[in-house]
């Protein structure tokens, strides 16, 4: 009976049989599918270099080729204004609709306002605007009131489009503070860390709020130019994550995908990330007890918003003079220097023994 020798593979032949297969990471396939999104941004490269999406989870499209009041919703843009913005509109439309009543009393003539006491013609003018913001608001001290039938007919038309305007201004204050939003902070940078026996893609979140977040579900695609035959082409990629889903979001979350032989980031150096135009576009999903009901957060990191050869810090610890939990929210980006393993040695590719 004769003993088979089991063949040993040289570390030069298994170093060779590793730079074939990775050498072009765009073309390789992995041993698992993983599952290929489409975004509805299509394959074509023409936005290279640009983002999908802005760091405060909107996508960058502009739309043209219609008229811009075809495009544009006046009931979106009133909701997600910032407050600065959507007070200093009110304010605005409110001195411009009394300066515009104030002008057609002034041409009809002050005369017409009974109580009138202006000597200028700077002073009419100004009368004429406060009666205009004392109509526009039903208040009517009684000091100045209108005679004729022109003036009175003014008068009533203003009344009616004040009671429309503070109606739906009420109603646009309510609904803004009754929107549920997703008060969700995220590291500045996204890292490339030592994970388990490899590496892995991450960035941190936390719920910036007191509310109680439940059932958080993340999903991470990766969008980047790949060349194949020449050409060159846009796709999408879900990436499977460590956990995807956490109970309950009460500390800072480290979302992380790992890198094994199923990822599209299998093998791939930093040269090769940057040089694909690579971007993480985030979707995470989550219920809101407060409101009682789902919640929605977006965010990207580009190419070149990843820290390669970093870790994250803490972000919480114990109050020392009670039973609390102090979360650090200005330590979500906080990271420290770490060594990243050699891919040769942390990822290795599967070589079955040959006949």
């Amino acid at each position: 009976m004769t003993l088979q020798t089991p063949r040993i593979v040289h570390s030069y032949e298994k170093h060779t049989r590793f730079t074939m297969k990775v050498s072009n990471p765009f073309k390789k396939k992995h041993r698992r599918a993983h599952t290929t999104d489409n975004l509805g941004f299509g394959s074509q490269t023409g936005n290279q270099g640009t983002r999908f999406m802005d760091k405060n989870g909107t996508f960058l499209i502009h739309r043209t080729g219609i008229p811009f009041f075809q495009i544009f919703d006046s009931y979106h843009w009133l909701m997600t204004a910032s407050w600065t913005t959507f007070l200093a509109f009110v304010a605005g439309f409110y001195v411009i609709i009394n300066t515009v009543f104030a002008l057609l009393y002034f041409f009809i003539g002050t005369e017409y306002l009974e109580g009138s006491r202006a000597q200028t013609m700077f002073e009419h003018f100004m009368e004429a605007f406060f009666f205009s913001s004392h109509t526009i608001t039903t208040v009517g001290y009684g000091s100045i009131s209108p005679r004729g039938f022109l003036s009175q007919s003014v008068a009533a038309i203003e009344s009616f489009l004040g009671l429309l305007s503070f109606a739906l201004v009420t109603g646009l204050l309510y609904g803004r503070f009754s929107r549920p939003v997703a008060h969700l902070i995220f590291s500045p940078r996204a890292i490339v860390a030592p994970h388990k026996s490899g590496r892995g893609f991450m960035f941190r979140v936390a719920n910036a709020k007191n509310n109680l977040l439940s059932e958080v579900h993340a999903q991470v695609t990766l969008a980047r130019t790949e060349i194949n035959n020449g050409i060159s082409s846009r796709k999408f990629y879900r990436l499977p994550l460590e956990y995807d889903t956490v109970n309950f979001l009460t500390i800072g979350w480290t979302i992380n995908h790992p890198v094994d032989e199923s990822s599209p980031l299998y093998g791939i150096t930093q040269q090769e990330f940057e040089e694909s135009d690579a971007e993480f576009l985030i979707l995470l999903n989550g219920f809101d007890n407060t409101f009682s009901q789902n919640v929605q957060k977006t965010h990207s990191y580009k190419w070149h918003e990843f820290l390669w050869g970093h870790k994250f810090t803490p972000m919480y610890e114990r109050d020392r003079d009670s039973e609390f939990t102090l979360l650090h929210l200005d330590r979500i980006g906080n990271t420290n220097h770490v060594q990243l393993p050699d891919l040769l040695t942390s990822e290795p590719p599967f070589l079955p023994d040959e006949p």
